[in-house]
């Protein structure tokens, strides 16, 4: 969508190819900060899609957040080291199968800056990984009446926003490579609820509103739900 702008090196209307590790990254991330200590003092979290650069490679940006006092504290980065170790950079391929169906990435829609959901969500299961988290106020142009806005394709704005952020998860979630020289093409249906689905936050969506997005989803042959407590849906591919 046209919301997502070319911040910090950013694409208008696109967006990278969330990396398949992340999941693994989160919960070791928080191992690691219970352990060390600092888990009262650091808040282990998420944030929803954003910003820039545009990759074309599965990609995932990490960092020290709060404050310029923090963002220098050995500890934070010793933390973060000890992560990366166990996981990325490790010898098992970052715990990443050859097969791929083995995972659950969940796309999220709806919620703030942060996405505490996702959170929990990633924490229920060592299957899931998240794709991209679209933030409420990128689709906040979901209305019921006929007055909305089309882009120069003739899609809504939320429409777009949904779209792109499925495509890049979805071949993220396939490959580790992106095909058509680096532009991210999928073929809709082609076993997409094998290892895509979408929770939609409830609370983020009126009803009437939250119907479209549900009818969008149900085009495009995807599973969703809106419980994040579903342990079966999110823990099955």
């Amino acid at each position: 969508a046209s919301k997502w702008t070319k911040n910090m090196g950013g694409h208008a209307g696109k967006c990278p190819p969330p990396s398949r590790s992340m999941g693994l990254v989160f919960r070791e991330l928080k191992k690691q900060a219970r352990e060390s200590g600092i888990s009262e003092q650091f808040q282990v979290t998420f944030e929803a899609t954003h910003h820039g650069p545009y990759l074309r490679s599965p990609a995932m940006f990490l960092e020290i957040g709060s404050t310029e006092e923090n963002w220098v504290r050995q500890d934070a980065g010793d933390c973060w080291a000890r992560t990366l170790q166990n996981t990325i950079l490790s010898d098992n391929n970052g715990g990443l199968s050859e097969d791929s169906e083995q995972q659950v990435v969940v796309l999220s829609l709806g919620g703030g800056h942060y996405v505490p959901f996702i959170n929990d969500i990633v924490l229920s299961s060592e299957r899931v990984t998240p794709g991209h988290m679209i933030p409420s106020y990128l689709l906040d142009d979901v209305i019921v009446d006929d007055q909305e806005e089309k882009s120069e394709e003739g899609e809504r704005e939320w429409e777009q926003a949904i779209e792109t952020a499925v495509d890049a998860s979805y071949n993220a979630a396939i490959s580790s490579n992106i095909i058509d020289n680096g532009e991210i093409v999928w073929e809709r249906g082609r076993n997409a609820t094998s290892c895509l689905k979408v929770y939609i936050d409830k609370k983020s969506f009126k009803a009437p509103a939250r119907q479209k997005v549900i009818e969008l989803l149900q085009r495009m042959g995807l599973e969703y739900t809106t419980k994040k407590r579903d342990a079966v849906f999110f823990d099955h591919p």
